[in-house]
């Protein structure tokens, strides 16, 4: 009996010393298998919903101007956002070479989303009613893992003169933009977000109903923006990984026999 417990300490001391001493040491780490209770397998009709869940479907988003849209215009943005609330990230909708329409794709796990617009800003201060409704209306979309030809999103845009865009319109465009910057996706970092950011200042310049106080504003974010892209959670976890080693400490307890 004793000599089972004077067994079981030095065991117990070995593994203890040998892992510590790998310890912050990626490249010596020694991976120990732990064993874990097993945990209830998810199956039938769980089993399909988690798996249609990780399925990611293409969305294609359309984007018409019935005119003045163009390569010197800020991008339409699209703001996705699950019911959920689990996903919420905007994304850009630059107009092509003709000008006037743009089209784009993004993935989606399936589930129900609500889809919004933030209106582009023209060069010349002129703007757009989204969806011809005259103020934002989102646009309730269902995505369907089976559907084989993906879903499509379809934003009709009618211009609003210069003339008749207001001060607060703008401030708006301003705000809705500078956080679609902050919270896109890569459509909206590095290069491309500083661009965004650039011709909006500048056509919030060129506006006739801009205030002093709107065009200080639209000048101003670009250098508070973060345009930096967003570090992905597979990135970090593998820079973990990297930065420590494993370290596992076993305790044995209540020892008989």
């Amino acid at each position: 009996m004793k000599k089972k417990r004077f067994l079981a300490t030095v065991l117990t001391a070995t593994l203890a010393i040998g892992m510590f001493a790998g310890c912050g040491k990626n490249e010596d780490a020694v991976e120990v298998a732990a064993v874990k209770s097993e945990e209830p397998s998810t199956t039938g009709k769980d089993a399909t919903k988690e798996a249609e869940k990780a399925l990611k479907v293409t969305v294609t988003i359309n984007v018409k101007a019935d005119k003045g849209w163009d390569k010197d215009s800020t991008p339409a943005i699209a703001h996705i956002v699950s019911r959920d609330k689990k996903t919420d990230f905007y994304h850009a909708v630059r107009p092509d070479n003709a000008g006037s329409t743009g089209t784009t794709t993004v993935k989606l796990a399936g589930g129900n989303y609500n889809v919004g617009f933030v209106s582009p800003l023209n060069k010349d201060g002129s703007a757009y009613d989204v969806q011809g409704t005259g103020k934002a209306k989102e646009i309730e979309l269902e995505v369907k893992t089976d559907a084989k030809d993906g879903v499509k999103v379809d934003c009709p845009m009618t211009q609003v003169p210069a003339d008749k865009v207001t001060d607060e319109m703008l401030r708006d465009i301003i705000d809705k933009t500078q956080d679609a910057v902050e919270n896109g996706d890569e459509s909206m970092k590095g290069d491309a977000g500083k661009d965004v950011l650039e011709k909006l200042g500048e056509n919030v310049g060129n506006s006739p109903n801009a205030s002093d106080k709107t065009k200080e504003e639209a000048g101003a974010i670009k250098g508070d923006a973060n345009t930096d892209p967003k570090e992905s959670e597979e990135a970090k976890k593998e820079d973990g990984k990297k930065d420590q080693g494993l370290c596992t400490l076993f305790i044995f307890t209540g020892y008989g026999g």
